[in-house]
């Protein structure tokens, strides 16, 4: 069976086991509100069909928002090195 992909998004970042993160969401809520953690939000982005072929509904894409909330005096170098 096939998981929703906003549960394959959430593994694939736990599974980093980021040092620097300390909490991990998915849902409609931010996990922090307070600055005192540094948090991912992981969360469906609205997705309206194409409206072609007489206004049906024909195309449905899943779409996933992945919101960063750092936490008050953040520090860490977040560039990304790509390796070609």
């Amino acid at each position: 069976m096939i998981s929703p992909p906003i549960t394959e998004v959430y593994k694939l970042i736990a599974k980093q086991d980021y040092d620097w993160l300390d909490l991990l969401a998915s849902g409609n809520k931010a996990p922090d509100a307070t600055g005192k953690y540094t948090s991912i939000l992981i969360q469906n982005a609205d997705e309206t069909p194409d409206g072609i072929r007489n206004n049906r509904s024909t195309l449905i894409r899943f779409r996933i928002e992945i919101q960063i909330f750092f936490k008050k005096g953040f520090s860490l170098n977040c560039q990304i090195k790509c390796n070609s």
